[in-house]
């Protein structure tokens, strides 16, 4: 397994991907190129989306894994069936209405619950990262290194802006936030609703193939980050959000979800979603589910909240 695809030993759907008969199937994505990084779009403020109730579609349909295996191959040398076990079945769950983050929490936003006194410090000396994702050489592209370690506090410094998402956080520690800002994490159904709405698209943004306009990401051309080796400002790629209005649900950041229908942690891991910034294509996929241990905080997972249908507005 390379070193972009290490903790995602998880599942990603096919390039033709379908739902069930009554629904129309996805057409394959189109085969382009990844374009060069772009600049930012400038800034945008954030807001709580509503997301209806109804009926959702969560993961993949058995019969797509050789189709997930052949999209997974053209960007892996060493694909395993096994990755893709949990997205399968596809099941359908009643989903209540609810309201998600436009945008993934910032470091500002987090240093001002910490500030507020309602969450804890992150303790970023204990930030993980793996391989060639922990250093940058001297003309700033990677330094090959083996396996996980510790990220160096200059290494760190690469995603600590303030209009960078939060990373180097626990599930435990963005749980707080959440309930500091009146929510809580989304549930695996809410997340993947809010990243493809009732649509059967690949990606939040549709079905078009990743470029970094669309996602920050380990591009062919823009390298990892789309060429920033890190994740870039929350909302960079604002001109391809999700059905319902959601951004960098592909890309950025991984995000911290809840399970569905169990205990959080109940099995000694935590649901992570969206794929980030050191990932391939195929790890950005609305079906993909990938894991980490309940105490691991890393470069690579930040978070964003789910709240009720009736809470109240807000801008940051």
């Amino acid at each position: 397994m390379s070193a972009l695809a290490w903790a995602w030993a998880c599942n990603m759907p096919s390039a033709t991907l379908e739902l069930p008969p009554e629904r129309p199937s996805a057409p394959p994505p189109k085969k382009t190129e990844p374009k060069a990084a772009v600049a930012d779009a400038g800034p945008i403020t954030n807001a709580r989306l509503p997301v209806p109730g109804g009926v959702g579609a969560l993961g993949s349909r058995a019969e797509d894994i050789d189709g997930i295996m052949a999209l997974c191959e053209r960007f892996e040398d060493d694909c395993e069936r096994h990755w893709f076990d949990s997205e399968a079945p596809q099941e359908f769950v009643e989903v209540a209405a609810f309201e998600i983050d436009r945008l993934e929490v910032t470091n500002a936003e987090y240093e001002g619950c910490v500030v507020a006194g309602a969450c804890t410090a992150r303790a970023l000396g204990a930030c993980k990262g793996y391989g060639e994702d922990l250093e940058r050489g001297p003309g700033g592209g990677p330094v090959p290194v083996e396996g996980w370690d510790m990220a160096t506090p200059e290494r760190v410094r690469d995603f600590t802006g303030p209009s960078q998402p939060a990373v180097c956080v626990t599930p435990d520690e963005a749980e707080d936030y959440c309930r500091f800002a009146g929510g809580r994490l989304p549930d695996r159904a809410q997340w993947e609703v809010a990243a493809h709405g009732r649509t059967n698209r690949i990606w939040p943004w549709g079905n078009e193939e990743p470029t970094c306009a669309h996602a920050t990401f380990a591009s062919a051309r823009g390298g990892m980050g789309c060429g920033a080796w890190a994740t870039r400002s929350v909302g960079t790629t604002q001109g391809y959000p999700s059905p319902h209005g959601a951004l960098d649900m592909a890309g950025n950041a991984a995000e911290w979800v809840r399970p569905h229908d169990e205990p959080p942690g109940a099995s000694g891991e935590f649901e992570i979603r969206g794929g980030h910034w050191a990932t391939e294509p195929v790890y950005l996929r609305c079906a993909e589910r990938g894991h980490f241990a309940t105490d691991f905080r890393g470069i690579y997972v930040g978070f964003r909240c789910a709240y009720p249908p009736d809470g109240a507005k807000s801008g940051r």
